[in-house]
């Protein structure tokens, strides 16, 4: 699905990676930035929610679990720089990710 930034035409995942790599969605930002009240996770309500908790970290998360599933399957190493950087992992993320990013 693609959607429309100002001229552009965007596809809601490349929007979704670049929301990811600048941290601007994810719940410790949106804290700082006094958008919402508490930075933790949404799932866990333990831990303060970074884009590497989102992804990788977080107990709760079905989005965790297969982001690594998919690293392992890949051989390579699930840290975020990895994981935003590879298509088949972003693939996963798309199609997982339930939350409005």
């Amino acid at each position: 699905m693609k959607i429309k930034i100002g001229k552009k035409e965007v596809t809601v995942t490349r929007l979704t990676v670049t929301r990811l790599r600048l941290g601007k969605c994810i719940n410790e930002y949106l804290a700082m930035m006094k958008i919402i009240e508490s930075d933790k996770c949404q799932q866990c309500t333990n831990s303060v929610e970074t884009v590497e908790h989102f992804l990788l970290q977080c107990p709760n998360s079905d989005l965790c679990t297969e982001v690594i599933k998919m690293c392992n399957k890949l051989n390579i190493t699930p840290i975020i720089e990895n994981v935003l950087a590879n298509n088949k992992v972003i693939d996963v993320i798309s199609r997982i990710n339930t939350r409005k990013i």
